[in-house]
């Protein structure tokens, strides 16, 4: 493996779920400042031939720091561990499309751990959230314990952002579909599994949202 790659340092791990393990790298500012828009990616190169693909879970503008929130079969291929490194590639991707938020409603739907790069984008939504109308997140896991970040929900509540839970099912675009918002003045922000984005997207066009006004971070 070239020297040259960046290293992290891996400063933290707790367990974020029964299958989910939040990790915090500390990086060089130099690293941390390509990090600029919620949704963008990270790749850890635990070796010399696997490749894993992160989405950032903290906000960018972090100093030192990258928060990743990582499965179980990733854990076991990147064998992190406390006060360990690992090379990685810097922050990439397009991110979401934050501009298109500006003065309409917004709603966000994720699945398990794609939560993580939904997060940075609800903290900032949540720091000019006079720029904005209703917000609200549908969230989905298999069970009440597999929802990460349970214990900012009601932050993000505080600061008006409705959270709507869907465990196992019905799907998260079934729960928007009981009780669909206008959509007339929204835009849409998805992470998920294929099949996911299928059916959410499937469900806001029904409801009459415009493609163009969807957006993922890849």
């Amino acid at each position: 493996m070239s020297t040259a790659r960046p290293t992290g340092i891996v400063r933290r791990l707790w367990r974020e779920t029964p299958h989910l393990t939040g990790v915090v790298l500390e990086v060089s500012p130099e690293l941390a400042a390509q990090y600029t828009r919620p949704g963008q990616v990270v790749v850890l190169r635990p070796n010399d031939t696997d490749q894993i693909y992160l989405a950032l879970a903290s906000s960018p503008g972090e100093v030192q720091a990258l928060e990743l929130l990582i499965g179980e079969a990733a854990m076991a291929k990147a064998k992190l561990e406390q006060g360990g490194q690992v090379h990685l590639d810097p922050p990439s991707g397009p991110g979401f499309k934050l501009e298109m938020a500006t003065g309409r409603d917004v709603l966000l739907f994720a699945v398990g751990s794609g939560l993580a790069p939904v997060r940075p984008l609800i903290q900032h939504l949540r720091k000019n959230r006079s720029d904005y109308g209703q917000i609200i997140l549908y969230v989905g896991a298999h069970t009440e314990q597999d929802f990460p970040y349970q214990a900012e929900y009601e932050g993000w509540k505080r600061d008006r952002i409705d959270v709507v839970r869907s465990i196992s099912k019905p799907w998260v675009q079934d729960r928007f579909r009981e009780e669909a918002p206008d959509v007339r003045n929204a835009v849409a922000y998805l992470v998920g599994m294929k099949a996911m984005i299928e059916g959410v997207t499937a469900a806001l066009v029904e409801a009459g949202l415009d493609k163009e006004r969807i957006g993922k971070n890849w």
